[in-house]
């Protein structure tokens, strides 16, 4: 599965930051990434899994040692963005940290002369069943925000 990094989250994300690191890292029984050397790893950021595009103490490291420099992106008629950008280049994401490390993402594969990331196939299995499980919650989510209007404005309507 190749992604490019504007379209990257969670698993696919932290994986390819992973990788512009050079860390070894393996896909766990839990579908969550652990590095090889989990003992001293964990000690240093509190954390067993290595999610940097979602822990602070992870990303953040990466932000200050690149000097990723995060502002807020306009939003028209769409969900509020992040920008991140280092030097020209820029990307943007929901939320800073996911912004920050796909814009550090993308400066690395420019400097390499590529696009996109190549996913491994385990990898590419576990980030495609946490997109079809977030699909599902979205749909849910969105039901019952439209049951949710629908009761408050019978509701409404019952006052007058």
């Amino acid at each position: 599965m190749k992604i490019t990094p504007d379209k990257m989250d969670t698993l696919a994300l932290d994986w390819s930051v992973g990788q512009c690191e050079k860390r070894k890292l393996y896909l766990a029984k839990s579908k969550r990434l652990m590095t090889a050397n989990y003992g001293a790893f964990n000690h240093r950021h509190g954390a067993p899994w290595y999610e940097p595009s979602s822990n602070w103490l992870q990303g953040g490291r990466i932000i200050e040692e690149q000097k990723i420099e995060l502002g807020h992106g306009v939003s028209v008629g769409g969900p509020f963005r992040w920008v991140g950008s280092i030097g020209m280049g820029y990307c943007t994401g929901p939320t800073p940290l996911i912004a920050a490390m796909r814009c550090y993402v993308a400066n690395r594969l420019t400097q390499a002369g590529l696009t996109e990331v190549e996913l491994p196939p385990d990898i590419a299995e576990a980030y495609a069943a946490d997109l079809a499980r977030r699909k599902k919650y979205e749909a849910k989510r969105d039901r019952w925000f439209k049951e949710a209007g629908e009761y408050m404005q019978a509701y409404v309507e019952a006052l007058k």
